[in-house]
């Protein structure tokens, strides 16, 4: 029985966008032009110039496939995902992808069976986590901004004396002033 292997939604996009290589460098990188087999460009930003080279179709040698390229300058390389990446400012694979799908006419994927992903099935215990956390959190926060006077003290006692006030940025803020720690004058 034959084995089918699937194939991750990157990789098949990565394959259609080789399919239309010319168009996706006409498309994304609109300064180049093409020579031979090749579309030529300064980088990935869309330069004008020679440098980097993108091949439109497969050699028949199979030594090189569609759509990889090259950047001769500094020696960078990829594919046609790449290339979408840098010239739309992706900063993760799925905005990347959104946009390859866009340019490829194809439907965005279904959401999964359930509708929500192992990540989305956790967070509801997550919450529960962070939310303790927070209370914990909240708790020694209010412990660290109590009055730094001890209770049943007044602020004219000696232990009320060693600390002082000063004002950062417009909130006061209370420091503990010890012998080592005084100006030279308050001793």
């Amino acid at each position: 029985m034959p084995t089918t292997i699937s194939t991750s939604p990157a990789t098949q996009i990565a394959s259609a966008l080789a399919d239309n290589a010319e168009a996706v460098c006409r498309r994304y990188l609109s300064k180049g032009r093409k020579e031979g087999g090749y579309w030529l460009v300064g980088d990935v930003h869309n330069t004008p110039g020679r440098s980097l080279y993108i091949r439109l179709s497969a050699s028949p040698d199979g030594r090189g496939a569609a759509g990889k390229w090259t950047d001769a300058q500094n020696g960078d390389h990829g594919d046609l995902l790449d290339i979408i990446a840098a010239a739309r400012n992706c900063r993760t694979m799925r905005e990347t992808l959104v946009e390859a799908r866009r340019f490829l006419s194809l439907p965005m994927p279904p959401p999964s069976e359930t509708g929500l992903s192992a990540a989305a099935k956790r967070r509801p215990e997550r919450r529960k986590l962070l939310g303790s956390y927070m209370a914990r959190r909240s708790r020694s926060r209010a412990a660290w901004c109590a009055p730094i006077s001890p209770p049943g003290t007044s602020a004219t006692s000696p232990v009320a004396k060693r600390f002082a006030s000063i004002p950062i940025a417009g909130i006061e803020r209370r420091t503990r002033m010890t012998p080592m720690s005084a100006p030279h004058g308050r001793r």
